[in-house]
């Protein structure tokens, strides 16, 4: 049922969709006018984000995510 307010498919206020598989070519198209209340992400995406603020996060989450930081040479560009 589409929110008379926005035009939105969805009857929510806020959420978060994350497909580890990725989204039907159709969703993105559709879901686009809900994009102030509705965030569709990849697995990428979701990991991205973790990465990002993983030492921010309380250490019971980390105790139940536990993560190991990895440094690596990097490659030159000219490689």
């Amino acid at each position: 049922m589409m929110s008379m307010a926005s035009g939105c498919p969805c009857e929510y206020q806020h959420g978060l969709v994350v497909a580890w598989g990725g989204f039907k070519q159709n969703v993105p198209k559709v879901l686009a006018v809900c994009f102030h209340i509705l965030r569709l992400w990849s697995q990428d995406d979701l990991l991205e984000q973790l990465f990002i603020c993983y030492d921010k996060l309380d250490n019971e989450i980390k105790a139940e995510l536990p993560l190991k930081r990895v440094w690596t040479v990097a490659l030159s560009e000219n490689a």
